[in-house]
């Protein structure tokens, strides 16, 4: 009996790997198992690498030893893994320490340095900005904090989680556009390492990988040394996890877009085959690249915190003792988070706002609030930040695909649904990143069968589950929406010392400014009903009266806050 071909997909997420074999969009079979969150200071996030490469062979094991190998042949398979962390290891492939996760901001202190030399350049060249997220500057950390790392440049390699694990499959010191486009030093429209930033961020180009497309590049066979389950199994494409689940969501047209709700929540649109800047606060990046072809672009906007929030709630608040039982406990409240926002910047905030300074908040607390509205409030800042996204696209779009752990909850999409005024599609396979990945590579290993197309794996692999529709009233959503912001509004510039000192100066004006404005409006607000209460019309007029008030109330606060800049720069004139 002829044996079917079937793929496989390694998943290297930043809590925990999988290992998927896939018929198709069907799983045959799937392992998964997590790995330790290292967070030596505050806002440290770190990854023991040879932990997770552990992970990584035990998954595949697990699904290997399980597979029915009489009646299928693993052909090939894909990688898909965390973006932007960063590693470094030996050119034997050990660790030289542990890897940098993309949400640690220990490199807040470099990324607030003047770059103004640069950072125009950097941003129309990369699609990025500079911030605490990307690559360069968790190297430019280590070259100034431990610089014993760098004592040998001739013996260590740089990369992401993708050239580390290739590195130990195949022995390619390798990476892809998608990883690489999310380093801050690669240049999506030459597709190379840019030398102008290289030389910015004191990055030698020996010590960085060779960059293959996508979907066909040279990543090389698995080593019978590696893992002898996959001996001389090829490797026939490797994508970030954003792009593999935009893949495996099938993206494939201009205006496509997909999001992803996991640890974090990320939503990706396809942009074709040209570059597109935005002004809004959204990245620039490579989608995916099939080999021999100009690669295909996107915008996308990234939040740090989605399922991490429910994780703290579980874990450092005790709410409960299971993902879960938070969502019960979010539904009992039946749609009401009783006043209560909850504004997750545990590290500031990421798109469209990119603003360290912000920090984790709750607003609305009252003695009616309890532990369901907490977790309804956390559900729901999942759906804000999406729709804080989303807003900041050129063209809205009216369906988004979604996919990641917390689309289980159908409470949370039907509430995205309603927030976004948009239809909410959720697929049948939910693991979209690995199914990605393995699309990628049996489209690589069919490339002569020109019926095994994009549109093929469209029509064979994508399956609905179920649509949410928008059905919230437009003064409730309103409401929400302006709450929200807020509550976010409230969160920026908290931790103060992390802006520059004009900043600080503004925020404390914008601060003041806004305090008057609503003491403003409670008064008048007191004064309308207390006059309605007494049933008499009182001897002034409200409409003409207040807006007199509230030119008071404000120049009274912009005559302090003159001072507060005034002080601020009498400061800096004597070296505070």
């Amino acid at each position: 009996m002829e044996k079917k071909l079937v793929f496989g997909a390694l998943d290297q997420g930043t809590s925990s790997t999988r290992f998927v074999v896939m018929d198709g969009g069907q799983i045959l079979g799937m392992a998964q198992k997590e790995h330790v969150q290292h967070h030596p200071e505050i806002g440290w996030v770190e990854h023991d690498l040879e932990e997770v490469w552990l992970a990584c062979v035990w998954c595949i094991e697990q699904v290997m030893s399980e597979l029915d190998k009489e009646k299928y042949q693993l052909s090939c398979i894909g990688i898909t893994n965390q973006r932007e962390t960063t590693c470094v290891f030996n050119t034997s492939g050990t660790p030289v320490c542990r890897a940098i996760s993309w949400n640690c901001t220990r490199t807040e202190s470099i990324v607030r340095r003047d770059h103004s030399r640069i950072e125009e350049m950097s941003k129309k060249r990369t699609g990025l900005p500079i911030a605490s997220y990307f690559s360069a500057t968790k190297l430019a950390w280590l070259r100034e904090k431990q610089n014993w790392i760098f004592n040998d440049e001739s013996q260590i390699l740089f990369g992401t989680i993708d050239t580390f694990l290739l590195y130990r499959l195949s022995g390619k010191f390798v990476t892809d556009v998608t990883n690489a486009s999310r380093t801050l030093l690669f240049n999506i429209h030459t597709l190379d390492w840019d030398n102008d930033l290289l030389n910015y961020w004191q990055i030698s180009r020996k010590n960085l990988p060779q960059i293959e497309a996508s979907i066909g590049g040279n990543f090389g066979t698995v080593l019978p040394d590696a893992i002898p389950c996959l001996a001389n199994i090829p490797i026939h494409a490797v994508l970030g996890d954003q792009h593999a689940a935009a893949f495996g969501q099938c993206c494939f047209d201009v205006s496509d877009v997909k999001a992803t709700l996991g640890t974090g929540a990320f939503i990706l649109m396809n942009t074709g085959t040209q570059p597109i800047p935005n002004a809004s606060g959204l990245l620039t990046t490579i989608l995916y690249q099939i080999k021999n072809q100009p690669p295909i672009y996107a915008l996308e906007g990234a939040v740090a915190v989605a399922g991490t929030a429910m994780q703290w709630l579980r874990d450092n608040l005790q709410l409960a003792t299971s993902a879960t039982k938070l969502a019960h406990l979010a539904q009992s409240t039946q749609g009401d988070n009783g006043g209560v926002y909850f504004v997750p910047a545990f590290n500031g905030l990421f798109a469209p706002h990119w603003d360290a300074s912000a920090r984790g908040s709750i607003y609305g607390l009252t003695s009616y609030a309890t532990k369901a509205h907490l977790c309804r409030a956390a559900l729901e800042a999942v759906a804000f930040q999406l729709d804080d996204l989303l807003s900041s696209f050129d063209i809205r779009p009216k369906l988004l695909k979604v996919d990641g752990g917390m689309t289980v909850n159908a409470d949370l999409l039907q509430f995205c649904a309603d927030i976004m005024q948009i239809t909410v599609m959720k697929p049948k396979n939910l693991e979209t990143t690995a199914a990605g990945a393995a699309l990628a590579a049996s489209l690589s290993f069919f490339q002569d069968n020109k019926k095994y197309s994009l549109e093929y794996i469209r029509r064979s692999s994508w399956q609905l589950d179920q649509n949410f529709l928008p059905a919230l009233a437009d003064k409730a959503r309103t409401h929400l929406k302006h709450k929200w912001q807020e509550a976010v509004a409230r969160s920026r510039g908290w931790e103060i010392d992390i802006l520059p000192t004009t900043q600080r100066s503004a925020s404390s004006v914008a601060s003041l400014v806004l305090l008057a404005s609503e003491e403003q409006d409670n008064a008048q607000q007191y004064y309308r009903k207390r006059s309605t209460s007494l049933q008499h019309q009182p001897r002034y007029d409200h409409d003409s009266f207040f807006p007199f008030f509230r030119i008071i109330s404000v120049a009274s606060v912009l005559l302090l806050a003159s001072s507060i800049l005034v002080a601020s720069g009498a400061g800096r004139r004597r070296g505070h």
